[in-house]
């Protein structure tokens, strides 16, 4: 009987701690996205990113932060949940980007090359620039008639996305989430609006 017991406090153990990991593979900057936005905000300023003042949205939790990113100047803001201040989105801003179509084809190429196990993850291009884009896809773009995004998916976990590059009127942003957290928020938000039905 003490053998049964201990075999299974074993799996129990064994299933809790790979529970508690699964969204340790979601990572920005080899920073697991998790924890409290203040503490993510800190370990990036530890590797040179500089605070800035961004003003507080209804019901997120958003710091801004400077500093070069693939060697472009960027803005970073992380978003939180207001009430629990966790960490669920990071969002790079390249801003003074000139190259708009050569930043998004190298991030691109350089995504796929890292997240090319298809055990692991999903990648969804039905929306990626197949060719050099003409004129007329530019300036659809530049008018906010159309975007590029290249979105990619954790195989556990497929309605919420990882990572998105998008390419958009305002220029190359690139996306981060942490599914698992983002998915417990909406829910959260969810159940918080049937109330009012």
């Amino acid at each position: 009987m003490k053998k049964f017991f201990f075999s299974l406090m074993l799996i129990a153990g064994i299933c809790n701690s790979n529970a508690q990991t699964s969204d340790d593979i979601f990572t920005f900057k080899g920073i697991p996205i998790k924890g409290s936005v203040s503490e993510f905000s800190r370990k990036l300023q530890q590797q040179g990113y500089k605070y800035e003042y961004v003003a507080p949205v209804s019901g997120e939790e958003q710091v801004g932060l400077t500093g070069k990113f693939m060697g472009q100047d960027v803005y970073i803001y992380l978003f939180g949940d207001k009430n629990s201040h966790e960490t669920y989105h990071i969002l790079v801003f390249f801003y003074k980007a000139k190259e708009y179509i050569t930043i998004y084809r190298d991030i691109r190429n350089l995504l796929s090359q890292k997240y090319n196990d298809p055990h692991k993850w999903t990648i969804d291009n039905t929306s990626d620039m197949k060719e050099y884009p003409n004129m007329e896809t530019i300036e659809a773009i530049r008018q906010g008639n159309y975007r590029y995004y290249y979105r990619i998916f954790g195989n556990n976990n497929v309605d919420r996305p990882y990572i998105i590059l998008t390419w958009l009127a305002e220029g190359i942003v690139l996306e981060y989430y942490n599914p698992y957290t983002l998915d417990k928020i909406v829910k959260k938000e969810d159940q918080r609006a049937m109330s009012d039905l």
